[in-house]
């Protein structure tokens, strides 16, 4: 009778205790699926979320890395311009976007520079250097979807950056000055700026999302360089510090990670 009690009992013990460890381990409210008979709850969940399950439930979805097409199209396209830029972010459950961005830029301007109606005289200008940006992003629409967003953030950029402008001095008869090449040079300016951004980032196929985006970029420390206009790595033309409007268009890759099961309604999940 002892051993006929022991096979009846054991196996309810260890399937209460599996069935407590499963129902912790959730990352949402229980469904109505957690009341289901012990045998069913030790079943793995057929919707799983790739990613890595911590502390508190906070969950890191996916590692994406990337670059800005738009900005290497542009370096295509114009002769005088060489920018590009990395940008990757860290997927908390699709709902933040941890993100960080490095670029550089070399940009080359001629024109024709008006010292008066009778002394209009040829410039170029060139500045290079290199920017970073951090910030948060925010998916406005995280409980409709576990891959696209339509979101909003709030970031901090940083500028190093190297300039010098050239124009052609006619000189002049009267001063016994003869013609002559003309400059100013600065070296090391660093400046920051405030960056409110609105975009849609959408899922291709895969790992593949593409990123269209456009920010608000509030200057915050510009300081007072001797060449007031001037172009600034990840800020662009500045003209009297004034507010600058950005767009960017990326393709960026999520790093496939390993699947943890959690409740997700199999509507909202576009493999099933």
């Amino acid at each position: 009778m002892s051993i006929s009690f022991s096979s009846k009992i054991l196996p309810i013990i260890w399937g209460i205790f599996f069935f407590s460890f499963s129902v912790s381990a959730q990352v949402t409210p229980s469904t109505p699926e957690a009341k289901q008979p012990v045998q069913d709850s030790l079943k793995v969940p057929k919707v799983t979320y790739e990613g890595f399950l911590g502390k508190n439930g906070v969950i890191l979805s996916g590692v994406r890395f990337g670059t800005d097409v738009l900005a290497l199209s542009q370096s295509f396209l114009d002769d005088d311009l060489d920018k590009y830029s990395f940008y990757g972010d860290l997927m908390i459950k699709n709902k933040y976007f941890i993100t960080m961005e490095y670029g550089y830029q070399d940009r080359t301007r001629r024109g024709d520079f008006s010292f008066s109606e009778d002394n209009i005289q040829p410039f170029s200008y060139r500045s290079e250097g290199t920017f970073w940006r951090f910030g948060v992003e925010y998916n406005l629409i995280h409980k409709q979807t576990v891959h696209n967003a339509v979101y909003a953030g709030l970031k901090y950029g940083v500028a190093t950056f190297d300039q010098e402008a050239t124009y052609y001095s006619l000189g002049s008869d009267y001063w016994e000055i003869s013609p002559e090449l003309q400059g100013f040079s600065e070296q090391g300016l660093r400046v920051s700026w405030l960056q409110m951004m609105f975009g849609l980032k959408v899922r291709l196929f895969g790992g593949l999302y593409s990123d269209v985006n456009a920010s608000i970029s509030i200057p915050s420390s510009f300081g007072s360089p001797v060449i007031t206009q001037n172009d600034i790595p990840g800020f662009g033309f500045n003209k009297d510090n004034n507010v600058k409007i950005i767009y960017q268009y990326r393709l960026i890759y999520k790093i496939p990670l390993w699947k943890v099961p959690i409740d997700i309604p199999k509507e909202l999940d576009p493999d099933e």
